[in-house]
């Protein structure tokens, strides 16, 4: 269980807004929009009380089913959060019409073509990104018939996670993700995976660790693909963990 804050929100409501250019240079357009915000006073205090306020559940299972096979499940995040604080009802309407750029009292029309509203709001709910998590975990070196083929230890993972709850930056897609974890020796394991679906579409991920002694540091980036490739250039990351065992 956890107890989520949180101190801004934004959402659209309303968007009927169209725009439209004919080959004759004609330019019209229509604004319609409607949205909702909700935000803490930052203006009095650098530690404000939060705008929203809420409770989140996870709940999960995990099994051994023999010496080398593992699976889990999990649903996370379940819950809302209620926005209580500076909430304001955003609306915004206009229209436009514009025949001759070259017109200066057209050019200036634009400036005062929308008008907009805030008022108060009533407080709303939102729901928490609730995901669904399932996946399984090999450890090949341990089947009897594979293990004494192989050298060094390797480990193999896939898993599917699916969103339940509409939440920004969360598409109601599913991702199907798959890696492998190689330890030619104890001390380096070398990691690779590839990421299928969601709001991210296809990931290459690499990265390594070391284990020396009381030290572990891990090495990876999660979409590696953008320095292989320019035209399919989306982000790039890098993750460094390091810890120490006392």
């Amino acid at each position: 269980m956890k107890v989520v804050h949180g101190f801004a929100y934004a959402s659209l409501a309303r968007d009927n807004t169209w725009l439209a250019a004919g080959s004759d240079g004609v330019l019209d357009a229509s604004i319609d929009l409607a949205g909702v915000t909700s935000h803490a006073d930052f203006a009095h205090s650098p530690f404000p009380a939060p705008a929203g306020t809420g409770i989140g559940i996870d709940i999960g299972v995990t099994a051994e089913v023999n010496g080398f096979l593992r699976a889990g499940l999990s649903v996370t995040d379940i819950g809302s959060i209620s926005w209580s604080r500076g909430v304001q009802a955003i609306a915004g309407t206009g229209s436009m019409h514009l025949d001759n750029p070259m017109d200066t009292a057209q050019r200036d029309s634009l400036e005062h073509a929308v008008t907009g509203t805030t008022v108060p709001g009533t407080p709303f709910t939102t729901s928490l990104p609730t995901m669904l998590r399932m996946g399984t975990e090999v450890e090949l070196e341990r089947i009897p018939w594979v293990g004494k083929f192989m050298v060094g230890e390797l480990t193999a993972a896939i898993d599917y996670t699916q969103p339940l709850a509409e939440a920004p930056g969360y598409r109601t897609t599913g991702r199907l993700a798959a890696g492998l974890e190689f330890r030619p020796w104890h001390f380096l394991p070398l990691r690779t995976g590839v990421g299928f679906g969601g709001p991210d579409h296809f990931d290459f991920a690499l990265g390594f660790g070391l284990r020396l002694w009381v030290l572990e540091l891990d090495v990876a980036s999660d979409n590696i693909g953008w320095l292989l490739s320019n035209d399919s250039f989306s982000r790039g990351s890098l993750g460094l963990a390091l810890t120490l065992k006392m």
